[in-house]
């Protein structure tokens, strides 16, 4: 686990950068009430402050493996539904988890913002593509982690990616369905445009 003064180092490292700001909140969880930047602590419960430090007794190294498995559940829930943003902006917490069970991150924060920066150029050029390629980089960062903690998942990742790829090989089908409906339907309107024309 990290000393206190290196929670606050890390944290006054992300504090400018909008992408790991749930990273950044996440880090203020280990450490005591007092010690939360005063600016941070309006942004928590009210009745945080009465509970915080009891709250923080419970972390432990085994801990922190159960909410890194939880954390990836969830951002995998968020790609299902194609939210890539949310599920990006969910990462920092786990690099924020990974960093206090004494783990080097800055590799993997580097991946993180190669992984948002081609998602936003692609995202200008074609949409669809964009969100399959960044779920499958996503999906492959999840998995470093894994193999970097030596985490047995209460879940199997690899059978969800299929899962999803599956659905977003669904979705596009669908979308070029709807499109064709579209086209067809705007040549039979021109059609009928140019018959009463005629007329």
């Amino acid at each position: 686990m990290r000393t206190r003064k290196a929670i606050l180092r890390k944290a006054s490292e992300w504090k400018n950068n909008p992408m790991l700001v749930s990273g950044l909140y996440r880090l203020f969880t280990y450490l005591p009430w007092e010690a939360i930047p005063k600016k941070y602590k309006e942004f928590f419960p009210k009745e945080s402050e009465k509970v915080w430090d009891e709250d923080l007794k419970e972390f432990n190294k085994d801990e922190i493996l159960r909410d890194i498995d939880a954390e990836i559940r969830a951002i995998l829930k968020v790609l299902v539904k194609k939210n890539i943003t949310h599920s990006i902006g969910l990462i920092p917490m786990i690099l924020a988890d990974m960093y206090m069970y004494d783990i080097g991150i800055a590799p993997f924060q580097g991946k993180l913002l190669k992984i948002t920066n081609t998602y936003k150029i692609n995202t200008d050029i074609d949409r669809n593509l964009a969100e399959q390629l960044a779920t499958i980089q996503i999906i492959n960062l999840l998995k470093e982690f894994i193999k970097k903690l030596n985490l047995n998942l209460s879940f199997d990742i690899d059978r969800v990616r299929e899962e999803i790829a599956e659905q977003m090989a669904k979705a596009e089908e669908t979308n070029k369905e709807v499109a064709l409906a579209l086209a067809k339907s705007k040549k039979e309107k021109e059609e009928v445009k140019n018959s009463d024309t005629k007329e």
